[in-house]
């Protein structure tokens, strides 16, 4: 197995340096003679854990494929489904990653090939979050997929939608793998927005509650983040111009930084550490070395150095980051116009359950509910 595996790795990595629209035909034509009959021979409890590296390296790459696809091909991703659900119980953490990844993107892309095993493939991730529950990322997969699921195969045969909705939203929202929570949440304020008859809410609208919840701690964390984001983004803003001060500016500036910076970390006044400007600083140094010589170059490069720190900090804050934009957009319109329609009451009852802080997000973007 060491020969195919390292083999048709190197295939497969070659054709991920290509756009799906390129890959595809030299993947059909390259990798999958290989690899289909593999899997159809070793698509049962006999799978080893080289077989299942390899199955997991093709189910990432079939995963780029899948917005280029159509209907016509589903022989070739059959073997493929078939096998998934064998990769979900893996004990491998990537390979069950990859599962749930493949999952995910086909139920969005062409959820009818998962339609036949959709109930089979929501128990296995079902029971892989449970079973390697401190797996924190590899549980938000596991969630997302079956989300995923049951958005667009509500009617799958054998699959408890209530239940699986149930375990998701016990699960929301999504914190730890950032990117794919925003996918996730934006799914979901799609679906309560949209309100159809298969909407999350569910019958009677039992769900609204929870669902309130969660949309109202993404918001709560999302504010927060955003503040962090803009408090380090002004920090690097303040330590860029102290940095960058020269002459009779740079004592004005360096305040300036400092002051900024206690948003960030509560300011060093006083200890001599926090590159003060002081001017009784330079007058202390009088035993004739270089140290007070060079004070303005070694500001500017701690100013520099404070500014791209604080820049990176900005960047990963905004990046944490549990809605996007347009989520947020529609949400709020939502929340600013649900309380006038029939499911205000509704609605009211729900946000009524929730604890104040939540209750408070919510309003704060908007929700609007009677005294």
């Amino acid at each position: 197995m060491d020969g195919p595996v390292y083999a048709i790795g190197n295939a497969m990595d070659a054709l991920c340096a290509k756009t799906p629209a390129e890959a595809w035909p030299m993947y059909q034509r390259v990798v999958l003679p290989t690899m289909t009959p593999l899997l159809e021979a070793h698509g049962g409890a006999g799978v080893d854990d080289d077989d299942l590296a390899l199955a997991a390296i093709g189910l990432q790459t079939l995963s780029t494929f899948l917005p280029a696809v159509t209907a016509a091909d589903a022989p070739v991703y059959a073997p493929w489904i078939a096998i998934t659900p064998r990769l979900c119980k893996s004990r491998d953490t990537g390979v069950r990653q990859d599962a749930f990844n493949f999952i995910g993107v086909t139920a969005l892309h062409q959820p009818a090939w998962l339609t036949g095993v959709a109930a089979e493939l929501v128990t296995a991730m079902q029971a892989a979050a449970k079973r390697w529950s401190s797996e924190v990322t590899a549980v938000e997969n596991a969630v997302a997929a079956v989300l995923k699921v049951v958005l667009r195969l509500p009617d799958a045969p054998g699959l408890r939608r209530e239940a699986a909705v149930g375990w998701v939203l016990q699960r929301l929202p999504l914190e730890d793998d950032v990117e794919e929570s925003r996918i996730v949440h934006a799914l979901v304020v799609d679906d309560v927005v949209r309100g159809d008859a298969s909407s999350l809410v569910g019958r009677g609208a039992a769900n609204l509650p929870a669902l309130l919840r969660v949309l109202a701690t993404a918001l709560v964390a999302d504010d927060k983040a955003l503040a962090s984001a803009a408090a380090a983004a002004a920090a690097a803003a303040a330590a860029g111009g102290a940095g960058g001060g020269g002459g009779g500016g740079g004592a004005a500036a360096g305040a300036g930084g400092d002051d900024e910076m206690e948003v960030e970390d509560g300011g060093d006044d006083g200890d001599g550490k926090d590159g003060s400007d002081d001017d009784d600083d330079d007058d202390d140094d009088d035993d004739g070395s270089s140290e007070g010589g060079d004070t303005e170059g070694s500001r500017s490069t701690i100013g520099n150095s404070v500014s791209g720190s604080t820049g990176a900090a900005a960047r990963r804050l905004a990046n944490a980051r549990l809605l996007d934009d347009a989520t947020r957009t529609k949400l709020d319109g939502f929340l600013a116009a649900v309380t006038s329609t029939p499911a205000g009451p509704l609605v009211a009852a729900a946000v009524a359950t929730l604890k104040r802080p939540l209750r408070a997000g919510l309003a704060r973007h908007g929700l609007r509910l009677p005294s």
